[in-house]
């Protein structure tokens, strides 16, 4: 009796398990995902908020350039990702890394 009852209730359990542990993982991964969204608009706004005092060069805005263009740098080599601080004319006012251009 036994030897027929315990495939039934493995094949049961793992039915069990999967149904509750599929909609869990997905769960997780867009919990995650949402988590990495968050980092990159923060991220994002962070620059916004240093480059928001650089315009056109004038004096005293070379040192807040060389604050942003820093930051872009170190921002590239922790997580490899590009990022630059453009004009609506397309011309950088600061990106890391340097060789990098805006598509066309």
């Amino acid at each position: 009796m036994r030897t027929r009852l315990l495939p039934l209730l493995i094949i049961l359990m793992a039915a069990v398990l999967l149904a509750l542990g599929v909609p869990l993982a997905v769960q997780v991964a867009a919990a995650e995902q949402q988590r990495v969204v968050i980092d990159r608009i923060d991220d994002m706004a962070r620059f916004a908020a240093l480059a928001q005092f650089v315009s056109e060069p004038v004096e005293g805005s070379d040192e807040r350039q060389r604050i942003l263009q820093t930051e872009l740098e170190s921002y590239n080599s922790v997580y490899g990702i590009k990022a630059g601080v453009f004009y609506r004319d397309d011309r950088a006012l600061a990106k890391a890394p340097a060789s990098w251009l805006l598509p066309e």
